[in-house]
């Protein structure tokens, strides 16, 4: 279904723009229609509901700055460049509210609370795709593409502080996707192709991280510490968190390292304070990793449930890596 999305979303923005603001609806629906048919409580309903008025919001305003620039100027492929900067205004802050981008991103925290893990897998991917492209496909202008920098810095660290104060999987990884989400803004600067790769890798790794927290019904962080694990599963587990939190020598920090590289100087103010923010977010997979070995560890800053029993030597590797990301 995603290889499918992105084929035919590639294949679509060399047809028009209203057929790939049809194809983002479909995909949208499709992802509703899932969601209803998983929902089992009146309050799962009403989630998904308020979800689909905001997107159906997103949805319009995206169609208004389309039509703007068809009926002014002509202008079937306005996502390929807006010629004017109200149409170009009202396609951004459609793309915002539905990729749940700052101040809009609390709808996503909301909706994960509130839904299965298989549920949450689905929403932080499949409707993002087409979104995202377009998104990329944009030829921002440079006060909004400072606007959305600003706004990306401002998700990242909004994100960072407050997911280290939950132990419920849902809401760590939903913060989790909005910080990454920060992150993809910033791959602007690097072109389509740096995007799609890093977003592959990204969905390949949280799907197989995913697929271990629904096989052993993991709900909270505190469930995976009374669990006994493989060597194998542990392992495995234990690799996939490190290379998701950005550590040094893994591929996901190479590319943070090409991006830097593309970016020019003028941003390179916001590339400091975005990183100090991605620091936070690291914080997310090392607790997790933390709770696959044996210390006393705090899991959690907002609940009095004690502490967990964890190894110090896996603890000082991860002091120590977070400490050489920091310097690098």
């Amino acid at each position: 279904m995603f290889v499918v999305s992105l084929i035919f979303s590639i294949t679509f923005f060399s047809l028009g723009g209203i057929l790939v603001w049809v194809l983002m609806e479909l995909i949208l629906f499709s992802v509703l229609y899932y969601l209803i048919n998983k929902s089992v409580s009146y309050s799962d309903l009403l989630s998904v509901f308020s979800y689909m008025v905001i997107n159906a919001l997103g949805g319009i305003l995206v169609l208004i700055g389309l039509l703007v620039e068809v009926i002014l100027f002509d202008n079937l492929y306005g996502f390929n460049g807006c010629s004017l900067s109200l149409s170009l205004f009202f396609i951004l802050l459609g793309l915002f509210i539905k990729l749940g981008i700052f101040p809009f991103y609390y709808q996503m925290f909301y909706l994960f609370m509130s839904l299965t893990t298989n549920q949450c897998y689905v929403i932080m991917f499949m409707p993002k795709v087409v979104p995202m492209i377009i998104l990329f496909s944009l030829q921002i202008q440079e006060f909004f593409l400072i606007f959305v920098l600003s706004a990306s810095v401002i998700m990242v660290l909004l994100s960072s502080l407050s997911g280290v104060l939950y132990t419920d999987i849902r809401a760590i990884l939903a913060y989790s996707s909005i910080s990454y989400l920060g992150f993809y803004f910033f791959l602007l600067m690097s072109g389509l192709g740096m995007f799609v790769l890093y977003f592959l890798l990204y969905y390949m790794l949280l799907s197989a991280l995913w697929s271990s927290f629904n096989f052993f019904k993991f709900n909270m962080m505190v469930n995976m510490s009374h669990f006994q694990y493989s060597y194998s599963t542990k392992v495995s587990v234990f690799f996939i968190l490190l290379v998701l939190s950005g550590q040094p020598v893994f591929f996901l920090f190479l590319l943070k390292l090409i991006m830097l590289y593309n970016i020019s100087v003028s941003m390179f103010f916001y590339i400091i304070i975005f990183f100090l923010c991605y620091f936070g977010n690291m914080v997310f997979y090392v607790r997790l990793v933390l709770l696959l070995s044996n210390v006393q560890y705090p899991f959690n800053l907002m609940s009095s449930a004690g502490t967990i029993p964890i190894n110090g030597s896996v603890f000082f590797l991860s002091v120590v890596m977070l400490l050489f990301f920091y310097l690098v």
